[in-house]
Order: C-alpha cells, then structure tokens, then sequence
C-alpha cells in the first residue's frame, strides 16, 4: 500500500509571507498582549494561506513507488486525531525517487481558523490520502502560530499605554513566537532581546540580550543565531553567535555577517568577522577569519588570524601573525611580527619588522629589511634594503641594493650601487657602477666605471671600465680593462695584465708582470721573477730555462716570405764576450780598451785575435784594468775576441738555484723533460711520416700525447654540433 514517510522524509515546511498571502484578522476581532504562558482567548490563530510542503511515497516496506503522477488529497486538522479537517485539497504530485513538493493552497487558499477553543490550541495538523485510499496515520504537526499584529487597518498598532514605540512587538511571557501582519519576528521569550523597526520585518533572535534592528529606522531581514549582547543592526546582517558582536552600523550596512567570537563587529556592507576577539570588518566587502584586535577597513580586504594585524588597502590581506599591516592596494602579509606592505600589489612572506613600500615589492622573510623600489626583493636575512627599481637582495645582513637592477645576493655589509651592478656574497664589499660586480670574500670594491669586475678574495680594488680582479689580496685594477688573476698586492692599469704573483706592478699600457715584485713599466712588455722591464717591446726575467733557445726572424732574403730560425749557445758557464778589431802601429803593438765596467762584471777573462792576412800576431799584454795589448808584424790588421764568466750577484745566485748538472726529485723524479716537448710536437712528427725516428722515454709522457689527442677530438665533435 502506498504511504507518505512523514517521520523520515519531512524536508521543508514554511510559511511564506507575503503582503497578499496575509489574511487579516476577523472584523471586529480584538488584540490583547499576551503577559503569560497562556494564549488569550481574544488571540486569533492565523494560517497563511498558502504553504510549501515536501514528502516522500513509499509502499509499505518503505521503498519509494515508481516515478509518475499520483492525486493526493491534503487536510487540515485542529486536533491529532479524529474531528473535522478545517481546509481540503487535492493535488496530482509528480514524484521522483519517490519526492515530491507541492504548495498548499494553491488550489483551495487555506482558510482562517478562529482561536474560540480555548487556551491549549497551539497546533494544526496535515493528513493525507493517496489515490482514494484511507488517511494515512499518524498525522503531522504544523507549529503552533500567533496573530500579534504590529499593524491593523492600516494604521500603526498602538499598544497598551498608549506609546506607539519600538521594540512593542516583543512579547514577555513564555512563548517564543509571534507574528506581525506582514513580515515574520521571531525572539526568545524571558531574553531581554530588543527586536526594533517602525514597521514589520523579518527578524531573528535565539540569544539573549540581543537586539536586531535599530530605533527609527525601516530595517528587516535581520537574524542573531545565539549567544550573548550581539547586535544586529542593518537589513540582511546577522550574528551566528558569541558575545557583544556586532553586525552593521548604518542602515546601508547590508549583509554584514559576525559568525562568532567576542566584541567582534562587521561594520561595512558585505563585511564578515568569522570568529575570534575585538576584530572589526570595517570595509566593504573586508572579512576578519579569526585572531584578536584585527582591522580590515580596505575594500575586500582580508585579516585571516593572528594578533592585531591590520589590512587596510584595498583587496590587502594579512594572512596571520602578530601586528602586521598591509596598506598598499592589493597588498599582502602572509605571517610574521611588526610586517608593514604599503606598496601597490607589494608582497611579505613572513619574518618580523620587514617593509614593502613600493609597487610590487616583495620581502620573503627575514628581520627588518625593505624593500622599497618598483619590483624590488629582499628573500630574506637581516636590516637589508632594495631601494630603487628592480633591485633585490637574496638575504645575508646590512646589505643593499640602492640602483636600478642591482642586486646583493647575500654576505654581510654589501653593497651594490650601480646599475645592473652584483655583488654575490662576501663581506664589506661594493659595486658601486653600472654593471659591476663582485663575486665574493672581503672588502672588495668594483666601482668608478663600468662593468668592472672583482671576483673573490680580500681588499681586491677594480675601479675603471671593465677593470678585473679574479681572486687574491690587496689588489687593484685601476685603469680600463686592466685584469689581476691573483695573488697579493699586485697593481695593474691600461690593458695590463697580472695572472698572479705578489706585489707585481704593470704601469704601461699592455703590460705582462708576474711572480714576485715584477715591475712593467714600457708599453708591450712582460716581466718575470721579480725583473723590470728597461724598454718598451721588452721580455725581462732573471733567468729562461728552456728545452733550445730560438730567436726566429724574418729571413733576410725574403722577409715576407721565409722565416729564419736562430739557435742560442750553451755553455756551462755564465759567459759574457766582447770583440772588436785594431790595427797594430809601426811598433808592432795595439792597445784594446776594454769597458771600464768589465772586470767589475767579469772574472776569469780570457783574449783570443786573429790577424788579417798574417798569422804574426799574439797577446803581448793580458787583461788588467780593463785594458790588453796585441803585439806582431807592424800595421797589420788584428780581430779580437774577450770572454768573461759573469760574477754579478744574480749571476751567483743562478749557479746556487740552478747549476750545470742537479738531481730530480718529487714531480720530475722518473719524468722526462723530452716528453714534454714530444708531446707538443708528434703530432706534427706523425704526419711528417717522422714519428718511429722518435719515442717517448716513460709511459707517463705517451699518455699524456694521447689524452691531449682524445681532448682535441671531442672538441672537434662539440664544434661541428
């Protein structure tokens, strides 16, 4: 058998209320206030007359009958069982899964039942039968309803006394209900709660000490769920509740909303405080998540919890944390303590006492930076700035970045002042011009003009047009494109070059100095070991170790043509020579002077001469006070020749360091120098068709030939892709 599943399917059952839904009371019916649990017999019980109702039919064991159309007829009753329905109907549902919803009344409006039954009548009751069949038991209870009107004929209701007041439609005494001729007001009984309105509307309160509404004003559509002295005050607000919350403070407050919490207030049209203390939604669309003593006063802004924090720009938000405030519009704060974003759209991540006080900029944490420039960014650290456009600072402490696009990206004490200028880490350090940099360690400075460049190291110095200082200490570049690799108190400028070394200097425009103290001072010279250059164009050291000494020179005979190769002399002794030519006099004799610095210089001088077209001639007097004499036949013609073995200091201190013969240890213990010139040149013996005339003394030195072969070859295969 089909029947309705009251008990289970019941899913909504309202009283709609609308101007032409109300039906008036009875002509010449009267109103007294209820001021006790007991209805008043003068009291008219009214039923809108029409209501929505929604039910499920099932068959006996409970599962709902097929989709389709069935008639049903709906009755009022006044009592739970037995009498008389007041008001009939019939409907044809369409059901789905069984549901169904129909509106009561819209084939025969529900009439007016008078309350002339006495006191006790609080109640009516829905019956229903299906396609012709017995009533369904039990019948349902529809809520007990009021007549109070706030409203007769027109005219303002005037209560007893005489005082046409608000707040005259709350009823003291035990029920809980009551209705006005239009709009619904519903309010806990024995409360203290205010419901106020010149006119009718709906309103709601189940706390206590509540009040919707406000004295004077046409407001309605007010709700408070609960709690304790909330207040409602504006159409549409409502306070879920809590305690002293506060919804609205104006009239055009609509939608203000406080879900809970204490001495909370959502003041502004479509504010919300969703819980928490002593927040306060002030701005349109602003909405306080939870915490204590927030602030949103932007135009959607956002405080999500935390302590005191403030959003107060437009769309800002702060998503947590302690006293922070997001001042810019579109700003935000998403944690920290004491974080301050004022920009436009400016960003903090966290951390505590930060700053983003220009359009986009961003701090990500850390503690008292700012980040002040148009798109600047501080990730994090500690007391850095980026102030001016695009400038960041990646963290590390008292850093800065105070030109267009400079950036630190951490260290401590740096700075980078120049546009497009980096200083990567370190301590102390500065790039002060456009597109410097610096790489790194302690103090070191790339500044005064473009793109120069100090790369690590301690008090290094690069100071003119992309000047470079690779590592070391104490070093300066101070003219353009002058470069130090290393080393320590080296000093290069114009071009100049210093791979490394300590305390080399090159003053000259193309300058080469290294090792220890070498000093260049021509253009296109190099020095080494600690040597000075003496002219421009100039090679200086204090000693060459090499394989075969070569000076290579255009060949005289076809100079753009041909090369000459000139092979050096060795000799187990530092030699020096001198040789000139005399002719001897009628004496047969012919004195040679000699430099007056020679036997200063040299030692051990030995004389050798020649005679032109005779052999008659010999050493009549050896060397002494920078003087000999030649003897032999009158007139002739005499070449003559002077060796010295050097006795200067440097000369005394190659033959300690490096003499004739020595023995090889560490690295060139089993190590043949030969290999090493193999290795340059059996590639070119190879293809010379050369290569079996020559081989390598260790395994050590074929290796090392085949490992450069394999090099070249990959580098070959990286260049054709």
């Amino acid at each position: 058998m089909i029947r309705a599943a009251l008990r289970a399917a019941l899913l909504c059952l309202v009283a709609l209320a609308a101007d032409d839904a109300v039906v008036a009371p009875q002509q010449g019916a009267t109103v007294a206030p209820v001021t006790n649990d007991v209805v008043s017999s003068n009291d008219t019980i009214t039923i809108t007359q029409m209501m929505s109702y929604q039910g499920r039919l099932t068959d006996a064991t409970g599962v709902p009958v097929p989709d389709g159309n069935y008639d049903v007829e709906f009755r009022l009753y006044p009592e739970q069982a037995g009498g008389n329905p007041f008001w009939t109907e019939t409907q044809t549902v369409t059901t789905r899964d069984g549901l169904f919803s129909v509106l009561l009344g819209s084939v025969t409006p529900i009439t007016t039942r008078d309350g002339d039954r006495g006191p006790g009548i609080e109640a009516a009751y829905i019956g229903m039968a299906v396609e012709g069949s017995e009533e369904m038991t039990p019948r349902l209870r529809i809520a007990g309803t009021y007549s109070s009107p706030r409203e007769k004929d027109g005219t303002t209701y005037v209560p007893p006394g005489g005082t046409d007041v608000d707040n005259a439609w709350v009823r003291i005494g035990a029920d809980s209900v009551l209705y006005t001729l239009h709009r619904l007001g519903i309010v806990r009984g024995e409360s203290q709660n205010k419901l106020y309105g010149i006119y009718g509307y709906t309103q709601t309160i189940f706390g206590s000490s509540c009040t919707t509404g406000a004295s004077g004003y046409n407001v309605g559509n007010i709700s408070i769920g609960g709690g304790y002295g909330n207040r409602a005050w504006a159409p549409f607000t409502a306070v879920c509740g809590g305690r002293n919350n506060k919804a609205g403070n104006e009239p055009t407050d609509t939608s203000a909303i406080v879900v809970g919490g204490y001495d909370n207030r959502a003041t502004a049209k479509f504010s919300a405080v969703i819980g928490g203390q002593n927040n306060n939604a002030s701005g349109t669309f602003a909405t306080v998540g939870g915490g204590e003593s927030h602030t949103a006063s932007g135009l959607y802004s956002v405080v999500a919890g935390g302590y005191r924090n403030s959003a107060s720009g437009g769309a800002a938000t702060v998503g947590g944390g302690w006293v922070n405030r997001a001042r810019g519009e579109y700003s935000t704060i998403a944690g920290g303590v004491g974080d301050s974003a004022s920009g436009y759209i400016s960003t903090i991540g966290g951390g505590t006492g930060n700053r983003a006080t220009s359009y986009a900029a961003v701090v990500a944490g850390g503690d008292v930076n700012s980040a002040d420039g148009y798109y600047s960014a501080i990730s994090g650290g500690f007391h850095n700035l980026a102030s001016a456009y695009g400038t960041t600072v990646g963290g590390g402490d008292y850093n800065s970045a105070t030109e267009s696009s400079a950036t630190v990206a951490g260290g401590r004490f740096d700075t980078a002042s120049g546009r497009y200028s980096t200083v990567s880490g370190g301590f102390h350090s500065r790039a002060a011009s456009r597109g410097a940099t610096v790489g790194g360690g302690w103090y070191n400075r790339a500044e005064y003009a473009d793109f120069a460049t100090v790369s690590g190291g301690d008090s290094n110095w690069a100071y003119d047009r992309a000047a470079t200082v690779a590592g070391g200490c104490g070093n300066i570049a101070y003219w353009p494109y002058a470069s130090i690799g290393g080393g320590a108190y080296n000093w290069s400028r114009d071009y100049g070059a210093i791979p490394g070394g300590r305390g080399d200097t090159v003053l000259a425009f193309y300058g080469f100095a290294t090792n220890n103290h070498s000093y260049v001072g021509h253009d296109n010279s190099a020095a080494f070991t600690g040597s000075h250059t003496t002219a421009p164009n100039q090679i200086r050291a204090q000693s060459f170790s090499q394989g075969t000494g070569i000076f290579t020179l255009d060949h005289p005979a076809g100079p753009l043509n041909r090369i000459l190769n000139q092979y050096a002399v060795g000799s187990p002794e530092l030699v020096l020579m001198y040789r000139g030519a005399a002719v001897l006099g009628a004496d047969g004799r012919a004195e040679v002077t000699l430099p007056d610095y020679f036997e200063a210089m040299n030692r051990n001088p030995m004389v050798q001469v020649s005679g032109v077209g005779t052999a008659n001639v010999y050493i009549a007097s050896d060397v002494a006070g920078n003087r000999f004499v030649i003897g032999g036949a009158p007139g002739a013609k005499v070449y003559w020749t002077v060796t010295g073995e050097r006795k200067d200091l440097a000369a005394d201190m190659t033959r300690i360091f490096t003499p004739v013969e020595q023995e090889k240890t560490g690295a060139l213990s089993g190590h043949s120098l030969d290999d090493d010139a193999l290795s340059g040149y059996m590639e070119g013996l190879e293809k010379l068709g050369l290569s079996a005339d020559y081989s390598f003394r260790t395994a050590e030195g074929r290796q090392q030939y085949e490992n450069s072969k394999q090099m070249l070859k990959e580098h070959d295969r990286g260049g054709k892709k």
